[in-house]
């Protein structure tokens, strides 16, 4: 079943944090389990699929499903909405943010991010559960490419719920450095002004996390409101 993660309850995330203790912070490889279970789900989701249905995801031929590889794993974060509204703008964004519980991994395709592949914990085993996001993988495969590990470089992606917004926090050598907003926050944060010329997507353009959690709060509480 394809879902779409964006509508993942928010407020499970403070449970998930005193569940999931190897979600921490610090966490940024994929535990074996995890890993096993995302293997299982690019057979599930992909390999074992009429070819039919997965055009949709972009493997628009048989090669690019049989070239279809597991790339890059990341445990999702979000900061829940109470913190998002009332935390100091200056406090420090990874005493706002919480782990979802989840993991996404990049699925590569002759070396190109095709979609996104999500993991899951369901009735205590991790499981793969869904797989999409065709424009968050090409993204976050830009974003990779742009700030490579292998220059020190580490990366940490957090998802807004009501502001519907995805962005990833940058740090060199274990120091933040800043925010890289996703196309997703490039919209809610936009002005509304007619005429305006939306900003695109640029993994270079890397701001300061306080001015980002600022410009997104206005559509949280939006958001907020309509749930009422």
């Amino acid at each position: 079943m394809i879902r779409n993660n964006l509508c993942k309850p928010v407020l499970l995330a403070a449970v998930i944090t005193l569940c999931i203790p190897l979600l921490s912070f610090g966490a940024d490889k994929p535990p074996t389990d995890i890993h096993r279970a995302a293997d299982d789900g690019l057979k599930i989701f992909l390999k074992n699929k009429p070819m039919g249905t997965r055009q949709h995801l972009g493997f628009e031929k048989q090669g690019d499903v049989d070239t279809a590889v597991l790339g890059q794993g990341f445990p999702i974060f979000t900061i829940p909405p109470d913190r998002f509204l009332n935390g100091d703008p200056a406090q420090d964004l990874q005493s706002l943010m919480v782990p979802t519980g989840f993991w996404q991994f990049l699925i590569m395709s002759g070396g190109v991010p095709k979609a996104l592949l999500t993991v899951d914990m369901v009735n205590g085993v991790w499981t793969p559960v869904s797989i999409g996001a065709a424009g968050l993988a090409s993204e976050l495969g830009k974003l990779i490419e742009a700030w490579p590990s292998s220059e020190g470089y580490s990366y940490r992606i957090i998802r807004v719920y009501q502001a519907k917004s995805d962005f990833a926090e940058l740090s060199k050598d274990g120091k933040v450095i800043g925010v890289v907003p996703f196309g997703s926050s490039l919209v809610s944060t936009r002005k509304m002004a007619q005429g305006e010329i939306v900003q695109q997507y640029s993994p270079r353009n890397m701001r300061d996390a306080k001015d980002l959690l600022i410009d997104l709060r206005p559509a949280v509480m939006r958001n907020l409101q309509f749930d009422q």
